[in-house]
């Protein structure tokens, strides 16, 4: 792993942001189907609020006021669909929030191009490069904020953000990633999957992976990126516990096989 410069300014940015936890305890909603059944007993109170991807599509949006707010996949910087959807969370925002992007140069200076002037969002990026090497140097450059482990799902990434913040108490909501069962190959060879969100308005349509992603993939691939994001959770278990920071993973049927389950 080459640390450049640009990395090197990111040094415990992560960890001084600290202090602007508002609770012990954050709820990290992922979009799955799963969330419908627990959003309504939601509420401000005592807790934070981080979400991901498209939750600005929903009507708890508004009602949540998430404290903090994180995008990864390249499409939401690259995609028309991606660049109207940062200019919704502009304009929607009323209220202090931070949004955690990746540490690519490109990506920061297009995200806070939009941003530019607002009072109430801001843009903080994360140093996503990898490091694979010894274990006690991948810990100390993931505390540090010079490393994170592989990602391969934006929940890695929000997990990540909120050990380093300090959190005592991270629950995760809508993170059932069973999208193995959604999985299909058409008559053309073409891999496609059925991907259903909490706020979608009907049923999802199955969808090749190129609809979906902008990119083909052979199920082979897709696979073994599921396998390296499981992976990165048992990583961040283990990252939490010597930071002190109880991960809970409060989704109904979740195949996620790292951190403590407890199902509201």
């Amino acid at each position: 792993m080459a640390v450049h410069f640009y990395q090197l300014r990111l040094f415990n940015q992560l960890n001084r942001l600290e202090w602007k936890r508002s609770n012990a305890t954050l709820r990290i909603l992922g979009n799955g189907k799963s969330l419908n059944g627990v959003l309504d007993g939601m509420n401000g109170e005592f807790v934070d609020y981080l979400v991901v991807n498209r939750h600005i599509l929903s009507e708890s949006y508004q009602t949540l006021k998430p404290r903090y707010y994180v995008l990864v996949d390249p499409h939401f910087f690259d995609s028309p669909e991606g660049l109207i959807l940062l200019e919704r969370i502009r304009k929607e925002t009323t209220w202090p929030m931070i949004l955690f992007v990746p540490s690519w140069q490109k990506v920061v200076k297009k995200v806070k191009n939009v941003f530019a002037g607002s009072e109430t969002v801001t843009v903080v990026p994360f140093n996503a490069m990898e490091y694979k090497g010894f274990r006690k140097v991948r810990f100390f450059l993931y505390r540090h904020n010079l490393s994170c482990p592989r990602i391969r799902n934006v929940l890695v990434a929000a997990i990540y953000t909120s050990i380093c913040m300090k959190y005592q108490v991270i629950e995760l909501y809508g993170v059932e990633h069973s999208w193995t069962k959604y999985l299909s190959v058409n008559d053309s060879n073409e891999v496609c999957l059925e991907n259903p969100h909490f706020f979608d308005k009907k049923d999802a349509e199955i969808k090749t992976w190129r609809e979906l992603f902008d990119k083909d993939e052979k199920l082979y691939q897709i696979l073994l990126m599921y396998a390296d994001m499981f992976e990165a959770y048992l990583e961040l278990e283990e990252f939490a516990e010597q930071n002190f920071v109880e991960v809970v993973n409060c989704t109904k049927g979740s195949l996620i096989d790292a951190f403590k389950r407890k199902v509201i």
